[in-house]
């Protein structure tokens, strides 16, 4: 299944949540000093939402409430981006990607997901 990654030229919530996990976190730990595994590649968007959409947990190793530093980054998203259904649906994508093992230690999302069809 192929999924909409934007919808009249804007970027969907998933989207953004999406691109949070796989570059946004890089460059936020780049910066920090926090290092991050140059081998591993984050999950494709499709299998990303077919991660979300099913709500199986990935990894219990990784499965965790959302960070104090996600909820920091969200409350900087909505000051810029301002407070909306769209922005909360991108906060609660983030959510239950923790929550699903998806996101590794570092706030990066894993590379790989597979589905138990």
């Amino acid at each position: 299944m192929s999924y909409i990654a934007a919808s009249n030229g804007r970027a969907t919530a998933e989207w953004s949540a999406y691109a949070h996990l796989v570059i946004g976190n890089r460059v936020q730990n780049e910066e920090r000093g926090i290092k991050t595994s140059d081998t591993s590649n984050s999950m494709s968007f499709d299998d990303f939402m077919g991660a979300i959409q099913k709500g199986e947990q990935l990894n219990s190793y990784n499965a965790r409430q959302i960070s104090n530093d996600e909820i920091l980054n969200n409350r900087i998203y909505e000051q810029h981006n301002g407070v909306s259904a769209e922005s909360k649906f991108r906060f609660s994508t983030l959510q239950k990607a923790y929550e699903l093992g998806l996101v590794d230690s570092t706030g990066v999302l894993t590379s790989s997901y597979r589905s138990k069809a």
